[in-house]
């Protein structure tokens, strides 16, 4: 059960920061990290199908590797991630 709460964790934040990221983008704010910007830049509405497949290739990666420990930081850098933008997204005009 563990197993399942861990990768539900990761895709949800993912889906919390795209979300977020993208109703940042549509009130004019932009993308404050260099590589998901480069992605957007060469994938354009796709970026965000990348960054989650790109997540969960890591997290399954580490899973393997057994360092499955690791997916919970990085839930919750992503986690907090989601957070401020939804901190910046509130304070923008709607």
């Amino acid at each position: 059960m563990f197993d399942l709460i861990t990768i539900i964790a990761m895709f949800l934040v993912q889906i919390a920061d795209v979300w977020t990221t993208n109703r940042i983008l549509s009130r004019g704010g932009v993308e404050l990290n260099p590589f998901i910007r480069w992605v957007m830049e060469k994938t354009g509405d796709q970026w965000s199908f990348i960054k989650v497949a790109l997540a969960l290739a890591v997290a399954a990666g580490l899973w393997v590797s057994g360092e499955a420990w690791a997916i919970w930081i990085i839930t919750g850098i992503t986690g907090l991630v989601a957070l401020n933008n939804w901190r910046v997204l509130r304070g923008m005009d709607p």
